[in-house]
């Protein structure tokens, strides 16, 4: 039953002087969300053995988006390990970390069900909605729905869709820009 750590981007001193056999650490900030999985992060979960406890910064340094966290925890629940997250002073044991799924299972069924249909947009044109089909469609990505399907749904390709994404990212650095200026 050993102590592992793993930090994201923070100093070791987060982890509150634990005594530690080992600690892995993020080189660069990379996302890690339901399709991937940092190279630390998934050395470390490969390193732990039963009944070890993973000692993390916050729990969102183990996964960006609801899909990621729940594959990570079902993980750590088939290997019998305790996480111990020392921003919001938590140990999740077996029973935490299903409460926590749960909890995450409930999110995901609640999003879904209030994500409204996205109509299909006629050919070569912009929908009059524009901004409010990509937020539907940004957040319709964030609770793990595929950008292929949402593509589909929209009735464009997903190159299309891509394009949509990247103008609105660009849209929403300027009006965060102005607001900075005021």
């Amino acid at each position: 039953m050993a102590n592992i750590g793993y930090l994201k981007n923070e100093p070791e001193k987060v982890l509150g002087g634990v005594a530690l056999e080992q600690i892995y650490k993020e080189k660069k900030n990379i996302p890690a969300d339901g399709r991937r999985t940092s190279p630390a992060l998934r050395k470390c979960l490969s390193h732990l053995k039963d009944g070890d406890t993973l000692h993390i910064g916050s729990i969102d340094d183990l996964s960006t988006d609801l899909v990621g966290l729940k594959r990570i925890i079902d993980l750590l629940k088939g290997k019998k390990n305790t996480v111990f997250s020392h921003e919001e002073n938590i140990e999740l044991s077996q029973e935490g970390l299903e409460v926590l799924r749960v909890a995450i299972s409930f999110e995901e069924k609640a999003q879904k069900k209030n994500l409204p249909k996205l109509e299909k947009v006629k050919k070569r044109q912009k929908p009059e909605n524009y901004t409010l089909v990509i937020d539907q469609a940004i957040r319709r990505i964030k609770s793990g729905v595929p950008k292929s399907v949402i593509a589909k749904e929209l009735g464009v390709s997903r190159q299309t869709l891509y394009k949509w994404l990247k103008v609105r990212e660009e849209a929403l650095k300027e009006e965060l820009a102005a607001i900075r200026k005021k």
